[in-house]
């Protein structure tokens, strides 16, 4: 009986060393797994926040018609800015007295009809995804659903869906 007291510690023994390296190797792995995520996270950080760094926008030559407002986008970074159905305009203005802000999304209430870029003007398709290189200019038109009042503020926003973004303000 002695012996089989030493064979069952000894395999009790064995059976906890091996249980301890099974989950020292599954530690191991489940870390692994959570620094190469978490660095591939980072990196993506890093790249995002040098991108938007990168990119500058700038809104310039408003035009108020009625409801119609058209405008210049101009991009004075260093990367392409890609403006698609998730890009935005938010234009807050002021009707009959009371202040108004409309969401206008590209494609359907707002659009591009041409993008120049030096001396050649390249024609756009409604809600065509457009990617506005460095030094090239769009002409945007959008459709308000009433006429901003005369000489009160109007603020205009674009925002794209990575977060690059501008805003202008000026008077109806």
């Amino acid at each position: 009986m002695g012996d089989y007291l030493v064979v069952s510690s000894g395999f009790i023994a064995g059976f906890g060393i091996a249980l301890l390296l099974i989950s020292i190797v599954m530690f191991i792995g489940v870390w692994n797994t959570y620094v190469v995520s978490f660095s591939r996270e980072a990196r993506e950080l890093v790249d995002y926040i040098n991108y938007i760094s990168r990119a500058s926008l700038e809104i310039h030559n408003v035009t108020i018609n009625s409801t119609s407002i058209d405008f210049n986008l101009s991009n004075n970074g260093e990367v392409d800015v890609v403006i698609d159905n998730t890009s935005i305009i938010i234009v807050d203005y002021f009707y009959n007295s009371s202040q108004r802000v409309e969401l206008l999304v590209y494609g359907s209430d707002w659009y591009i009809d041409s993008i120049t870029t030096g001396p050649l003007v390249e024609t756009i398709r409604p809600g065509e995804i457009v990617y506005l290189e460095p030094s090239s200019v769009a002409h945007v038109t959008l459709t308000l659903s009433y006429p901003p009042d005369s000489n009160t503020t109007l603020r205009i926003v674009f925002c794209n869906s990575v977060g690059v973004k501008t805003s202008y303000v000026g008077q109806a």
